[in-house]
């Protein structure tokens, strides 16, 4: 399956994938929006910049994904300081005061 995924362009996401020193993209939602259960190994990501161009910048193939139930705000800390290495995008992004946690 193609997905479409908008990178934050004021974090310059995009051009940090394609330099390597950010690895991996993060969603999270507080319900089970799409494409929750609907992105597996080997689909295609259309990369494009949250600015409005509409333009596909880049693309890539998933390698790996983690669905999860309901997470108490403990259990996504401990989700995120587990993977941090991977990931680099901005604490400060993170809601609901997490980023005091981590």
């Amino acid at each position: 399956m193609d997905h479409v995924v908008y990178l934050d362009t004021k974090a310059n996401e995009l051009e940090k994938l394609l330099n390597g020193s950010k690895t991996m993209i993060i969603r999270g939602a507080t319900g089970r929006k799409l494409p929750y259960g609907r992105s597996n190994e080997g689909d295609m990501l259309y990369l494009i910049r949250n600015n409005a161009e509409g333009v596909v910048k880049a693309k890539g193939i998933v390698e790996r994904v983690f669905n999860s139930d309901k997470m108490s705000t403990e259990e996504l800390v401990a989700l995120v300081k587990n993977i941090k290495t991977n990931f680099n995008y901005p604490i400060h992004n993170l809601k609901n005061g997490l980023e005091k946690d981590i």
